[in-house]
């Protein structure tokens, strides 16, 4: 029942079972599930529009009332109780988290893979066209593209045709002739 929830006088009872939901440490602020206490927060505010909303339709002025109110705490309290908390825990476990490098060997197994797997469809498809081949064949493109250019993974696969086409064939040559010696 929401309007039992929605009640000014259960607020911090709404504060005290988020924080016990979320496994809040006192003696350190912070939270075991941080993202869980800011989406009850809007969860909390979600059931407070919806409450007014039916007492609008129902003409309940009362419950209207009740609704704006814990509203108005909500927007002004949840955030200095609960939501500063749980933004501090997310962002000190986004900084501590440390990076997972594969190992070279790893590395070098799934060039090895990609480049073998790559030739053998390539000349499957010298020797008749299937488009599942070439579907598998344009998958490893990109995974070796990916796998050469590891530091922007992301930007092969947003380049688009045109942007290939319209690069700057100069700085292109300039790096052919130093690779060249």
């Amino acid at each position: 029942i929401l309007t039992d929830l929605i009640d000014l006088a259960k607020f911090h009872v709404a504060i005290e079972t988020t924080r016990l939901l979320c496994r809040y440490k006192a003696d350190s602020n912070r939270y075991e599930t941080p993202s869980l206490a800011l989406k009850i927060g809007h969860a909390l505010e979600n059931c407070c529009k919806l409450m007014k909303s039916n007492a609008l339709i129902l003409g309940n002025s009362t419950i209207v009332e009740k609704a704006d109110s814990f509203h108005t705490l909500c927007v002004h309290e949840w955030g200095d109780m609960v939501s500063s908390s749980a933004l501090q825990t997310l962002q000190s476990n986004k900084m501590n988290r440390g990076n997972i490098l594969p190992l070279t060997e790893d590395l070098q197994l799934l060039q090895k893979y990609l480049k073998v797997t790559s030739e053998s469809t390539t000349t499957k498809l010298q020797t008749q066209f299937s488009e599942s081949d070439w579907v598998i064949l344009n998958q490893l493109t990109l995974a070796r593209l990916v796998l050469f250019n590891r530091r922007h993974g992301g930007e092969t696969e947003c380049i688009t045709l045109q942007a290939y086409a319209s690069r700057h064939r100069s700085e292109e040559r300039r790096v052919g002739k130093e690779c060249r010696g």
